[in-house]
């Protein structure tokens, strides 16, 4: 096992791979906000959305690499307690 292992895990790599585009998406409807005319209320509502599910993403996304790092270290923790055993 390496440190990227979770990130070999099929499901993973999908999850990671649907999700990403939403940057962009994010991304543009920030960029689109400065340009909303006064008035037109749905668009500003439709843009602060995307804002929003990308921020929800964001925090998924973060919580998703700290379980992999979690994992990471535990199973290095893991393998240095099998050195010591078998050196003993």
């Amino acid at each position: 096992m390496n440190a990227l292992s979770g990130l070999q895990n099929r499901l993973n790599s999908i999850y990671c791979t649907i999700l990403v585009g939403l940057i962009s998406v994010a991304h543009q409807a920030i960029l689109c906000l400065s340009y909303v005319k006064k008035g037109d209320l749905a668009t500003a509502l439709f843009l602060l959305k995307c804002v929003t599910r990308f921020q929800n993403f964001a925090n998924n996304l973060n919580r998703f690499f700290l379980n992999l790092l979690a994992m990471f270290f535990t199973e290095e923790a893991f393998a240095v307690d099998l050195i010591c055993v078998f050196r003993a």
